[in-house]
């Protein structure tokens, strides 16, 4: 049916009357008019004919319909005032005197009308719809199945609230991390909403998800008062701030604020705050978009105003900061900027500023290698620091071809490390600081799918681990090692005696894992880990919070657990189940009963 206006055809027969004798006839849409481009296609309850598009040009783009009760004699289109592109199909869940019509994030809940459209789960949400497919159970239409900016979502109310339901499919895109010192709380950044976990890899380790102030743009950047972990900056196109752990949010910057001359696509991609001096803050902007530059902005006063820092004619488009403190008041900022070329707003290397209330911010846009000549072909997109001082950048050439620079504590110029060992090609994005077997301080980085470091000799790249080909790596963070990809945040150790050797290892932490499957009918799979032998109990509630089955209740040594849940005497709907230790560990898990 693809085509402006679209092609339809009509059978002769019913279709599942169709056989040999069956003709085709072509239907009527010259109603549809030829300004849309009409490619997605549904048949309602009553028979009405829809037909889906999506209009304008980002960011003034949005979702336009068009139907007919008489097999296209007559079209009605209509803007349905939900943005975003074309959703992959049009489905119908059908009610008592009506139907809903549901077309990628946008549904309508009489018949696809006209002033009946609004946003999937737009109250109630814990996640976000996303322009994906949308499927109704032709048991229950009041249960729809949709994409997620996790995975996949359901809804047992029409599409008024959703849930994830993405046990073992999780696909939340990891962009940014922060950690304190002690490595006991963290912030991150990701395409759904921001995350907090406190009491990291303690008995009361919890996580929690945050969208701030309702903002269900993706997330690229976090940071955080080591300090004191309540505070936190995160940045989409904007930048929000909490002190109060996530509970509430200000929003203290916007890149669509038209004095900073941004573009719809330009992006708070790194904020970092100065361990020293908690009110000093620097941010940096990335402007995808040809011809807009990119931005690096300081704070003294924790984000209630920020100065634009003066780069003269050059773009800085940045991916990375990194804050060496000399004192309270006085630091070195490095800034990692990828590489761009277009002609008019070239971009490359590591920048560097120079802040102190005696000179101001003084920027300097030489990155200078150990010949002392000026290193341009080069797009940095990590930076992390070693215990004495050194600076390390991680990225690729304009040819992407790994690179990774090192800037001594003592050195003005930086130095290219070997490429022996790391592939030919491939975009080097993040950068961290570990451990090899001898207990020396190395570099590790992440190309593409593959984690390598380098040998304390420095002569030799060495594969550590290797992810599926095609993951993308955003960020590294050595707690043995944590890695933010484009599917989830994972933890692991590393051990570089026996490179290879990905064996299971004992559980780290107390953990209560997703169902599966999820939704079930009747019988789930529950399992939790134990990181020590503890007293256990799980439990089952229903949505009013009545305790409906306990499952465990005894006392477990350390190891891997699973148990079954049979809901076969209970009704259809949400339950919930709560793993409680005597160490102080609670997690709880939503799981969906379809009968």
């Amino acid at each position: 049916m693809d085509g402006m206006p679209p092609t339809l055809f009509k059978s002769s027969l019913p279709y599942d009357s169709l056989d040999a004798s069956t003709a085709f006839g072509k239907l009527d849409v010259s109603g549809l008019g030829t300004a849309y481009h009409f490619d997605t296609f549904g048949i309602g309850p009553d028979g009405r004919l829809f037909v889906g598009t999506a209009g304008g040009v980002e960011p003034n783009h949005g979702k336009f319909i068009g139907y007919s009760d008489n097999d296209g004699a007559v079209w009605d289109t209509l803007f349905t005032g939900v943005s975003g592109t074309k959703g992959a199909n049009i489905s119908f869940a059908p009610t008592d005197s009506s139907y809903f019509v549901y077309f990628g994030t946008g549904m309508s809940n009489n018949r696809g009308e006209a002033g009946t459209w609004q946003t999937i789960a737009f109250s109630g949400f814990e996640t976000h719809p996303n322009d994906g497919a949308v499927f109704v159970d032709p048991n229950n239409p009041a249960v729809i199945f949709l994409t997620t900016d996790q995975g996949i979502g359901a809804s047992i109310d029409y599409g008024q609230t959703i849930f994830e339901i993405d046990a073992g499919v999780e696909a939340v895109q990891v962009n940014d991390f922060a950690m304190n010192e002690a490595k006991t709380d963290a912030w991150l950044a990701s395409k759904s909403g921001i995350r907090r976990v406190t009491d990291y890899g303690g008995p009361s380790e919890t996580w929690y998800n945050f969208f701030p102030m309702g903002d269900g743009s993706p997330y690229y950047s976090v940071g955080m008062v080591g300090a004191h972990p309540d505070t936190a900056y995160a940045g989409n196109v904007r930048l929000y701030k909490t002190t109060d752990g996530g509970a509430n949010w200000d929003r203290v910057f916007s890149t669509e604020d038209p004095v900073y001359g941004f573009s719809f696509w330009s992006y708070v991609s790194a904020v970092e705050v100065n361990p020293l001096n908690d009110s000093i803050v620097v941010m940096g902007v990335n402007s995808p978009e040809s011809g807009v530059k990119g931005g690096i902005f300081f704070s003294a006063n924790g984000g209630e105003y920020w100065e634009a820092v003066d780069t003269d004619v050059y773009n800085t488009e940045v991916q990375d900061i990194l804050i060496n403190p000399v004192t309270s008041d006085s630091m070195v900022v490095y800034v990692a900027c990828e590489y761009v070329n277009d002609g008019t707003t070239s971009s490359y290397g590591v920048k560097t500023l120079y802040a102190s209330p005696y000179s101001g911010i003084i920027y300097d846009n030489d990155m200078l290698g150990s010949s002392g000549g000026h290193i341009t072909n080069f797009g940095a997109y990590g930076l992390a620091a070693n215990s004495a001082g050194d600076i390390f950048a991680c990225g690729a050439n304009s040819g992407q071809e790994p690179r990774v620079y090192v800037k001594q504590a003592d050195s003005s110029y930086w130095q290219m490390l070997t490429t022996n060992g790391l592939p030919p090609n491939g975009l080097a994005r993040a950068v961290t600081v570990g451990f090899d077997s001898a207990g020396n301080e190395v570099p590790y980085i992440a190309v593409e799918s593959d984690l390598y470091y380098l040998e304390s000799s420095g002569s030799k790249w060495i594969l550590a681990f290797s992810y599926p080909v095609g993951t993308q790596i955003n960020m590294i963070y050595w707690d043995d090692m944590l890695v933010g990809t484009g599917t989830g945040l994972y933890g692991q150790k590393l051990d570089a005696t026996a490179i290879g050797d990905h064996s299971e290892n004992a559980p780290l932490r107390f953990e209560l894992m997703q169902n599966y499957p999820n939704p079930f009918n009747p019988v789930t799979t529950i399992s939790y880990r134990l990181s020590a032998a503890s007293d256990v109990e799980l439990t089952v509630y229903n949505v009013l919070g009545q305790k409906v089955m306990t499952l465990v209740n005894e006392r477990k040594q350390a190891g891997a657990y699973t148990v079954t849940f049979d809901g076969a005497q209970l009704p259809s709907g949400i339950y919930f189940y709560r793993l409680k230790t005597a160490g102080g560990f609670t997690a709880v898990k939503r799981m969906l009963l379809v009968k």
